[in-house]
């Protein structure tokens, strides 16, 4: 269960980083 969990909460980082970056993108 705690490496699903990692697996979750990396992916989810990585999502919210690339929201982040297309943001910056549109902004930029």
């Amino acid at each position: 269960d705690s490496i699903s969990g990692n697996l979750c909460r990396c992916t989810g980082y990585v999502k919210i980083i690339d929201a982040v970056k297309q943001a910056a993108i549109k902004e930029a």
